[in-house]
């Protein structure tokens, strides 16, 4: 029996909804390249399912099996058009990195050449050993796609523009903007220089509220500073260790003659703090017994060192008041945007569960940011409370909507601010046309 190498991959469809990333194997024959494609089982159990074949006979083309035939037409056509390219590609990636150029000449003559830089996903059934590569890193990661609950998630609400009052003209009128986006993890990807997490990602917007700017809007920004203490025989030691690591031998060397020069010309105090140091070690005593000798400490070099970011958080209160049937549906449509847009999306095994909507929060004057406010970055709505009864009293319309809603948001930034995200606010970079965030 010929040997095979066994190479899984994942492949997203595109073709549906849901937009699953299945997983495959293609067991390639090491004696002739010919391929056989198996569709894995959704679940820890089951069978795989041979869904197509592709060798030299066949001009290298996919050919669908049996079992492949009887899936539906749009399968057959993902398989055909998406997962061949993956399967040909891990194939190739495997030729051209396991077989000398002459056996890739005659052996495999004719087999698919490769069109990307993607290193194959090897599952060894011989035990092959595996190579770390971070591109096979970061394609795993792209793998590790978790597919919607049945059904999927809402991906649109609405005409995607709800506004409160419904007659309002916030093309002049200075207004505050919701625009909700489904939230996409951020890239994790392995690199030479070790960057790991890129930019968040946001898809097509999902909807929009647009409501009037209320009062009491501000914003605090803040970062992260903590105590920092050092004293000479600390820094001294700690510069060693750095000189070694970066040095070796000569830079310890180099660390030794620093110290002993140093000592030289302070010895006076040095000498000082060594006698005390031995009589503080002697009862136990150490810092306590050179002030209680000398009067003095050790200098600590007291710093306020920075120490990291800080997120934002914003507080937003509504008060929404119909005066027709269609402004009650409005806001009854506006309240369902928070309220649905903030909630926890399920996996379609319910094994795992999803992050929710994420926001931009723009205050807008003639149409386009406000200059004289704050800008606000990528959001999380952390919080929607709603007041029913906010004057005290049960009061409905004759159709059952409340006379008055009160509506109070709680968002989160998602990400922290840094120096280059103001250059980005206006054309031309630095620009003080802008307050910025």
């Amino acid at each position: 029996m010929a040997e095979v190498q066994a190479l899984e991959y994942g492949v997203t469809n595109n073709n549906v909804p849901n937009k699953p990333t299945n997983l495959f194997v293609s067991n390639v024959n090491k004696e002739n390249a010919a391929m056989d494609t198996y569709q894995l089982p959704f679940g820890p159990k089951g069978p795989r399912t041979l869904v197509m074949t592709s060798s030299k006979s066949s001009n290298w083309k996919p050919v669908l099996t049996e079992e492949g035939k009887k899936l539906s037409p749009d399968y057959q056509k993902f398989l055909i058009n998406d997962v061949s390219k993956e399967a040909d590609n891990q194939r190739a990636a495997y030729i051209n990195k396991s077989f000398t150029p002459v056996q890739k000449e005659t052996l495999f003559k004719g087999a698919p050449k490769v069109n990307n830089t993607a290193s194959p996903s090897e599952v060894s059934q011989k035990g092959d050993q595996q190579t770390a590569n971070p591109q096979d890193f970061n394609k795993t990661l792209q793998d590790l796609k978790i597919s919607d609950a049945a059904g999927g998630v809402r991906e649109s609400y609405g005409d995607k523009n709800y506004k409160y009052p419904i007659d309002a003209n916030f093309s002049l009128q200075d207004c505050i903007m919701f625009s909700m986006y489904r939230y996409k993890p951020k890239k994790v990807e392995l690199t030479s220089d070790l960057g790991a997490f890129k930019a968040v990602d946001k898809g097509s917007v999902m909807g929009r509220v647009t409501l009037p700017i209320q009062p009491g809007i501000s914003d605090s920004n803040g970062v992260s500073w903590g105590e920092s203490s050092m004293n000479a025989i600390q820094a001294a030691g700690s510069a060693a260790a750095l000189s070694t690591i970066a040095k070796g031998g000569e830079g310890a060397e180099e660390s030794l003659n620093t110290i002993v020069k140093g000592i030289r010309e302070n010895k006076s105090d040095i000498s000082k703090m060594i006698a005390a140091n031995f009589a503080g070690g002697a009862t136990g005593a150490n810092q306590d017994f050179l002030t209680r000798a000398t009067g003095a400490v050790l200098n600590n070099n007291l710093e306020l060192l920075f120490s990291g970011p800080s997120l934002r958080s914003f507080t937003f209160n509504f008060s929404l008041s119909a005066r027709e049937q269609k402004e009650a549906e409005m806001i009854r449509k506006i309240i369902r945007f928070f309220k649905q847009g903030m909630s926890v999306k399920r996996s379609e095994s319910t094994l795992f569960l999803q992050t929710p909507n994420i926001f931009d929060i723009k205050y807008l004057h003639k149409g386009k940011d406000h200059p004289y406010i704050n800008q606000i970055k990528t959001c999380a709505l952390q919080n929607c409370m709603v007041n029913y009864t906010p004057a005290g009293n049960y009061a409905t319309y004759e159709d059952g909507a409340m006379t008055q809603y009160d509506i109070t948001l709680t968002f989160g930034e998602i990400e922290p601010l840094f120096d280059d995200d103001y250059k980005n606010l206006v054309p031309g970079g630095n620009s003080d046309t802008h307050i910025g965030f």
